[in-house]
């Protein structure tokens, strides 16, 4: 079966708007202002998280198959 979904660590800004993420845990990209890392999420392949807010992206906090 082929994981449909793909492991991925957002930032996000003090409103919880994501900045943008990345897979496993190295961060090449200076961000200006403040930022926070999250947990890893599990998100459809091509499904583009930034400037979502942070409770939208709450459903893809588990693996899914």
């Amino acid at each position: 079966m082929v994981n449909k979904f793909q492991r991925i660590k957002l930032y996000f800004n003090a409103e919880k708007i994501c900045l943008g993420g990345v897979d496993d845990d190295w961060w090449l990209k200076d961000f200006d202002g403040d930022y926070w890392g999250s947990d890893y999420f599990w998100l459809p392949i091509g499904y583009n998280p930034i400037g979502k807010h942070g409770d939208e992206l709450l459903q893809f906090l588990k693996p899914r198959a």
